[in-house]
Formats: structure tokens, C-alpha cells, sequence
């Protein structure tokens, strides 16, 4: 009897033996699967990325390619509502190359797109324009310069970092004390100190004479710094702090790419980089062979909407015989885009770059295995590990600013490449990490969803923040004070004209108001929160059109009397022009009305002012500012 217990008991620990060593074998096959799959992923990527192919579904879509756009409709079913809803969580997971890497990041895409349905799950009928500000949410919790959801408006993820200053300017000693050599800030005058226990934070190096090393004060941040304490001869002073002047410098360009002198210096001028302007861009590509033997060349690449880095590397080697630009790149193919890539029709094969055509049939091809075989697919590479720094003998100087993304950032990234290239302005826009959208339409909505499919991490540069430029500037005319130093820097100086206020005053003499504008003082039966509102306020929509509150009257009633004019916007077709509004307050907003106009104002603690533009097929966001009366 005990020797069958016995037996028994040796049966029970071999059967738990054999379990025990069949679970070990699995996970270690398991883990050499894994391995297996990760062994192809770079180091740079493994954090984000932990599979280089997995299965998807396929559904079919809607490819959008900028031409002729379909109609929105003014409402969707409930039912059309949910299936926009799986459509867009659909392409988010399959072909947004930033998808796994904000995963990491902390966004919850699941839930995101839970809670949406929850919003849409209690109504029957849904208002198209209220469905797309819902889904744009999830913008907000990206910092991606190419991701974006176009509706009745264009909306993007989050901002750029910039830098706010306070109009003023120091001059470094060679015992490290820093100078006031000039001021339009009412608390900080000429000779006074710059006492910072951190200086270095505040301090933004710009043009200045040989020998002297000249700074504005400023700081940088993704929001907007109204004020700060700062220290002058030992004391702490709130110090007013205002947007760059550079967000009022609207270049005005016959054509995206020309050449022209000035001063004897030859001055490339280049704004956009886009695969239509094939022809074009072939002429700026040869330029690099043209101007390869100047003593000193200005790129002038403000405000470039981006286009193909194909074409900016390749002006760059033409100029300077190599270039020295190192790229991890990430390229993720997945249905949707090999589907979308399928059923592009180019216009014409002239108008698009060999380049761009080549990826079209690349992705094609692919378009009926991934439809039978449905996986999310990552191909890696690295490009520009190139030690030279190339043969250009000259100085090259790049002026550049917030409004230079993505191809355009290529241009500044690429220069980096010669030996002798100083980059001016501000720090470019910062979008670049993740690149070359595809489109697609929300099948019932006709939303358009713009989705990058490019996951690069590139040196020297970080999303929403880009390129730094060795030298700052604040000033509506960057160009002629790059002249200015250029020709004469044995006594350059650069100061300010006037205060960043008075600036906005003498701009708002620019825009047109009614001969009897006429402030009323809110009477003390006014809530504090809604006497806030009264006076006259400036901004830009969309960092371009000149925006004017004028807040004339407000009564216990909730009554509103208020003017909204705006300035000339060339490049939108619009001409300067006001009308007065009647508002009324909601939640502590001021809401303005007339016709099928809309515009939201909404206090900030820092005491400017944010407003949202609406009419159909418009929506635009501006930063104001109250003018001093």
C-alpha cells in the first residue's frame, strides 16, 4: 500500500516535471519568435516599435488627393456616425507612423475613440461640423506637424515651441555681466544690469558687431508667456513679454523659387518644395551647380510649407558636392496605404518628381498581397553618415523661421552639410518626425484625415521644436538687418524701432474702423470676469490675418455691443474690412453672431485672449492681446 502511494506520488511530481519544463520550452519559443521579429528593428526604434510586421484587417477606403474635394453633408445618422468612427480608429492603428510611438508616450488611443462613440451613441441625428471638432481631439495630445483632420476648418495637433521677448538687449562683458544697450520695456532701462541668478535661459544671441556678443531676452515655451519676473541691479521685475516680430513678416513671392542680388550678394528665394512644382523644382536643384563657386550665398526659407526633401538634398550636393544629413527612417506600409498609392492618378507624369512616382509604383504593387494578406509592415534604413563636410568654400547664410517645416526643414538640416553656414531667424517649425501624409475621407462625414507614414528620428531636432538658429532675431524685416550686418559689421548694432505694443498700434492704423468707435467704461454693476472683455484687442488668425476686437459696450443685460475688423491677407484673398457684431456672454465667453459668422472669445489667465473664428468652410484661431487705451 505505501509503495503504490509512493508511486503514485512519483507519477504526480514527474507529470509536474514534464508541465513545468513544456512551459519553459513555450515561453522560450515564444521569446525567440519575438526575437526573431525584433531582430530586424533598430536600437532607436525597439522602444516604440516591438514588432516589424503584424497582422490587420483590410477594409477599403476613401483615397483624398488634393483636387476636387467631395461635399460634407450637414448632418450624419447615428449609424453613419459609428462607422466614420471605426474607420478613423482603423486607419489611426494601420497607418499613422506615429501611432505606437505616443502609445509609449501615454496616449490612450482605445479610449479616446471609446468616449467618442459614447458621444455620438446619444443622438440619433449627429451635426457633421460638431462631430469633426469632437474627433480633432485627439490632435491636441500630439505634437506632429503633419497630422491633421480638415473639415469645415483645418485642424492640426499642438503648437510650436517659440520664443516670447520683452524688448530688450544686452551686451555681454568680459567679466560676464550683461549690459542693457537697449530697451522699449517700460521697467528696464539703458545701463541697467542683467542680474538673472540663470541668465543663460534668457539669453537669445543675435546679430552684432565684430567682437561684441549681443542678446534679446526672451523665453521659450509652448504657451504663451504674457509675463515673468526677471532680475535687474539685484531686484525682481514683472517684465512684459510679447510674441517674435517675425510672426509679422509676410513675404510677398512672384513665384516659389527665384534668384536675385542684392547688394552684389546673390539671394536664393525658395517657399515651397512640393512634387507638382517638378519642373521648378529641377531648375533649383541645378541652382546648387550655378552657385557653387559664390564667396557668399543668402537662402532665404521662410515660411516654406515643406515638399520633398529629394529636392532640397539634392541642391544641397549640388552646391557643396556631398551632403551630411543623418536620417533613421522607419517606413510603414500597411492596406490603406498601398491602396491609397493604387488608386492615385497623377496628373501628369511632368508635374511630379521621378522620385515621387517611383514610391507610387513601390506601394502599388504591393496593393493585392496586403489585400489578401492583410499586415502592418515596417522597413527601416539610415541615410547621410557621411563624415566630409563637402567642397563649398563660401559662407552661406540660411534665414529661416516657425513657418519652415517639414521639406523646408530638410533645407535647413541638409545645409548643416557646409563648412561655413550661419542659420538666422527663429527656430523652425518643427515637423519632421513624422512625414509624407497620405489622405483619407471618412466615407460618411467626408472628413479628411491626413496621416504620415514616415517615423524618423533625425539629430539636432525635435518635433514642435526644430532647427535652433545661431542667431535670433526680433524684427519685421529679418532680411534687411541681415544686409545690414552683412555689409557693414564693424558697426552693426541691431535695436528696436519701437515697442512691441506701439508696433501693434501703428499696424492697426493699417486696418480700417468706423469713424465713431467709442469705448463705454463698464458701470460697477458689471461682473469683474465681463468687464475683463471691454476695450480693444489685436491678434493674427492663423499667425497671418490682422484680427481687431473692438468691445464698445457692455450692459447688465448681457448685451454686447462690439466691432470685429481685420486687415489685408494677400495670400488668402482677403482684403481689410469691419463690421459691427452684437454678443452676448456664455460660461464666461464672449460669443459674437451675425449672419453665418461665429467668433468665440475666451479669457486666459495671462490676460490675453483666445478667439475662434467660425463660418462654414472657415475656422481660424488667433492670440490677442488688450492695447493700452
Amino acid at each position: 500500500m505505501n509503495k503504490q502511494i509512493l508511486l503514485n506520488k512519483l507519477n504526480i511530481t514527474d507529470i509536474f516535471y514534464i508541465k513545468m519544463y513544456l512551459v519553459i520550452a513555450l515561453i522560450l519559443l515564444f521569446q525567440s519568435c519575438q526575437l526573431n521579429k525584433q531582430s530586424d528593428i533598430p536600437q532607436t526604434f525597439l522602444p516604440y516599435i516591438t514588432n516589424s510586421s503584424t497582422p490587420v484587417e483590410y477594409i477599403p477606403i476613401l483615397p483624398q488627393y488634393d483636387r476636387d474635394r467631395q461635399p460634407m453633408p450637414e448632418s450624419i445618422s447615428q449609424e453613419a456616425a459609428l462607422v466614420d468612427i471605426a474607420m478613423l480608429e482603423y486607419i489611426f492603428n494601420t497607418s499613422y507612423s506615429g501611432y505606437e510611438y505616443w502609445k509609449v508616450k501615454g496616449v490612450n488611443f482605445n479610449q479616446f475613440f471609446n468616449n467618442l462613440r459614447k458621444i455620438v451613441n446619444k443622438q440619433d441625428t449627429i451635426n457633421t461640423y460638431f462631430f469633426e471638432k469632437e474627433a480633432s481631439k485627439i490632435l491636441k495630445q500630439l505634437s506632429d506637424g503633419h497630422i491633421a483632420i480638415e473639415g469645415y476648418g483645418y485642424n492640426y495637433a499642438r503648437g510650436h515651441k517659440s520664443v516670447y521677448y520683452c524688448d530688450v538687449i544686452v551686451e555681454k562683458s568680459p567679466e560676464n555681466r550683461y549690459k542693457v544697450i537697449d530697451s522699449k520695456n517700460e521697467r528696464v532701462s539703458v545701463g541697467d544690469y542683467f542680474t538673472q541668478k540663470d541668465p543663460e535661459k534668457y539669453l537669445y544671441p543675435t546679430l552684432s558687431s565684430k567682437g561684441k556678443s549681443h542678446f534679446l531676452l526672451g523665453a521659450m515655451s509652448y504657451d504663451y508667456i504674457h509675463s515673468q519676473k526677471l532680475s535687474f541691479n539685484g531686484s525682481d521685475l514683472d517684465i512684459s513679454f510679447h510674441e517674435s516680430r517675425l510672426l509679422h513678416h509676410f513675404p510677398f513671392d512672384p513665384k516659389p523659387f527665384y534668384i536675385y542680388d542684392v547688394k552684389n550678394i546673390p539671394v536664393l528665394r525658395i517657399n515651397s518644395l512640393r512634387n507638382t512644382l517638378y519642373p521648378l523644382m529641377k531648375e533649383f536643384m541645378e541652382s546648387g551647380h550655378q552657385l557653387k563657386n559664390e564667396d557668399l550665398l543668402i537662402i532665404d526659407v521662410m515660411n516654406n510649407g515643406g515638399g520633398s526633401s529629394a529636392f532640397a538634398q539634392n541642391f544641397i550636393k549640388n552646391l557643396n558636392g556631398t551632403v551630411n544629413w543623418k536620417l533613421e527612417v522607419a517606413e510603414l506600409m500597411s492596406p490603406p496605404l498601398t491602396e491609397y498609392f493604387a488608386k492615385y492618378q497623377t496628373l501628369s507624369s511632368d508635374t511630379h518628381s521621378p522620385q515621387y512616382l517611383e514610391l507610387i509604383q513601390r506601394y502599388s504593387k504591393y496593393y493585392e498581397s496586403f489585400k489578401e494578406t492583410p499586415i502592418k509592415k515596417w522597413q527601416f534604413s539610415t541615410t547621410g553618415d557621411i563624415e566630409e563636410r563637402g567642397t563649398f568654400e563660401g559662407k552661406l547664410i540660411v534665414l529661416a523661421n516657425r513657418g519652415v517645416i517639414s521639406g523646408g526643414e530638410a533645407l535647413v538640416g541638409s545645409s548643416e552639410s557646409i563648412k561655413n553656414r550661419i542659420l538666422i531667424g527663429e527656430n523652425t517649425g518643427g515637423a519632421g518626425q513624422f512625414s509624407s501624409n497620405c489622405n483619407y475621407y471618412l466615407p460618411n462625414s467626408k472628413i479628411i484625415v491626413r496621416l504620415p507614414r514616415h517615423f524618423i528620428f533625425i539629430q539636432g531636432f525635435e518635433e514642435s521644436v526644430g532647427y535652433m538658429p545661431d542667431y535670433w532675431l526680433d524684427t519685421e524685416d529679418p532680411f534687411n538687418e541681415v544686409i545690414k550686418w552683412i555689409t557693414d559689421p564693424e558697426n552693426y548694432c541691431f535695436k528696436y524701432q519701437s515697442s512691441y505694443t506701439d508696433m501693434l498700434k501703428n499696424k492697426q492704423n493699417n486696418i480700417v474702423l468706423p469713424d465713431d468707435v467709442k469705448i463705454l467704461k463698464p458701470k460697477p454693476n458689471i461682473a469683474n470676469e465681463l468687464s475683463k472683455f471691454s476695450g480693444r484687442w489685436f491678434g493674427l488668425d492663423g499667425g497671418v490675418l490682422e484680427h481687431v476686437l473692438v468691445v464698445e459696450k457692455i450692459t447688465a443685460s448681457n448685451n454686447i455691443e462690439a466691432i470685429y475688423a481685420w486687415g489685408n491677407a494677400p495670400q488668402w484673398g482677403v482684403e481689410s474690412g469691419w463690421m459691427r457684431m452684437i454678443g452676448y456672454f456664455e460660461n464666461g465667453k464672449l460669443i459674437l453672431e451675425k449672419n453665418d459668422i461665429k467668433i468665440i472669445y475666451t479669457l486666459k489667465p495671462d490676460r490675453t485672449m483666445i478667439s475662434l473664428f467660425e463660418k462654414p468652410g472657415v475656422i481660424a484661431e488667433a492670440r490677442l492681446i488688450k492695447m493700452n487705451e
